[in-house]
């Protein structure tokens, strides 16, 4: 977590995901990582080992990788 000079909050981490998926009548095990940046979170939100919803929209950084800017994070209990 850091603050810009005009003290917004912004957190950057790694969001991981895990899942099965059916590909062509197939179940296929997904795994990723993703780059998030998330402007103005709750702070006690992130935490590691923590399972959560997300939303927001993709976009790539200077090293043309793909980064999830969060507009929502509902976590999961």
């Amino acid at each position: 977590m850091r603050q810009t000079p005009s003290g917004v909050n912004i957190a950057r981490f790694i969001l991981e995901h895990s899942s099965t998926q059916v590909e062509a009548g197939s179940q296929c095990r997904i795994k990723c990582k993703m780059f998030c940046i998330w402007v103005n979170p709750v702070a006690d939100m992130i935490e590691e080992g923590k399972l959560a919803e997300v939303s927001g929209f993709i976009s790539q950084n200077a090293k043309l990788q793909l980064v999830l800017h969060v507009n929502e994070c509902i976590i999961k209990s």
